[in-house]
């Protein structure tokens, strides 16, 4: 629907009231639902109107940042931004939006090292059709990224967070230097092992193959992983150059 995302606490045998109940409507503007809370159902304790689209939600633990321990941050797909939910107990009392326009993120999570990771789409539409390269290429965006920022660290000029002083790119001006690693479709899922500190990425394919790419924790950073030259072990668009970093195969691929 348009609007009506929520934020719900798992529990059993829980209604939430879907398609009954609902915050959102029809996106030609009527309603479908017969209204938002009944007894017998679960409500939300949190919803977006209008939809933020939500993408890729963490709770974040790391000492590194005090402030935020605790508490919820969640992606926007639709707006572009990462929002900080203030939990307390089991309800959240505010969301704000802590760093905008940073594109369309498809998943956040807080790494081993403290650091904060964003995945990002290429922009949409078939194909990265996006420039003379895509944006999985592009140097100049964030879009088909995998990004690593320091949300405590004294900012850098003009941004609300840091740069890691180890991240790949920061001695290439031609490169945002939040930037981790290169050619991504649609990271929309992806985690770190918690025994190994390995990360794996789910990329979600355009038409045949979808991929699941790995960077061990040992890694520096600067890995490629060939989007739109290659989708899984299989050669999407032959004429895409490799830009930057170190070509990286995928470690298993399913149609």
């Amino acid at each position: 629907p348009r609007g009506g995302d929520e934020v719900n606490i798992v529990k059993r045998g829980a209604n939430y009231g879907w398609p009954i109940l609902s915050y959102g409507i029809n996106y030609w503007g009527t309603s479908f639902a017969e209204g938002t809370e009944r007894e017998g159902y679960e409500s939300p304790i949190w919803y977006w109107d209008p939809s933020i689209a939500p993408s890729g939600m963490t709770f974040v633990t790391s000492d590194r940042y005090p402030r935020w321990q605790g508490h919820l941050l969640v992606g926007s797909l639709k707006f572009g931004y990462l929002v900080l939910c203030q939990v307390e107990g089991r309800t959240i009392t505010s969301a704000e939006v802590v760093i905008e326009g940073i594109g369309r993120v498809r998943n956040v999570r807080q790494a081993p090292d403290g650091y904060l990771y964003i995945g990002m789409g290429d922009g949409g539409g078939a194909g990265d059709l996006h420039g003379s390269v895509g944006n999985g290429q592009a140097n100049d965006t964030f879009l088909g990224k995998m990004l690593r920022i320091d949300v405590e660290g004294f900012p850098d000029p003009g941004l609300p967070y840091a740069i890691p002083a180890d991240n790949p790119f920061l001695l290439d001006t031609q490169v945002p230097n939040e930037i981790w690693a290169f050619g991504l479709r649609n990271p929309w899922r992806w985690s770190f092992d918690r025994k190994t500190g390995d990360m794996y990425i789910a990329d979600v394919g355009q038409y045949e193959w979808e991929e699941v790419n790995f960077i061990p924790a040992a890694s520096t950073g600067g890995e490629n992983f060939q989007w739109r030259r290659v989708e899984g072990f299989n050669t999407f668009n032959s004429g895409t150059p490799l830009t930057k970093g170190t070509s990286t195969d995928p470690v298993f691929e399913y149609d």
